[in-house]
């Protein structure tokens, strides 16, 4: 985008904030379909994302083979 105010484009002072809107609101569509997919997930506790917490192995007596 920065290259546009270089570019002969006719009504340039109408397409640059046209395509500024254009993104920002592309940006939130795309906020709220991969938020909601996001949600559906933590709320099911399915996708083996990040849980928030360092996974740790933990050995006991019995487990270890000597």
């Amino acid at each position: 985008m920065p290259i546009l105010p270089f570019l002969e484009i006719p009504h340039k002072t109408l397409v640059i904030p046209a395509l500024a809107l254009f993104g920002e609101l592309l940006t939130l569509a795309v906020i709220a379909i991969l938020g909601k997919e996001h949600r559906e997930r933590s709320s099911t506790g399915t996708g083996g994302g990040y849980t928030g917490r360092a996974a740790t192995t933990t050995t006991t007596d019995e487990t270890r083979t000597s």
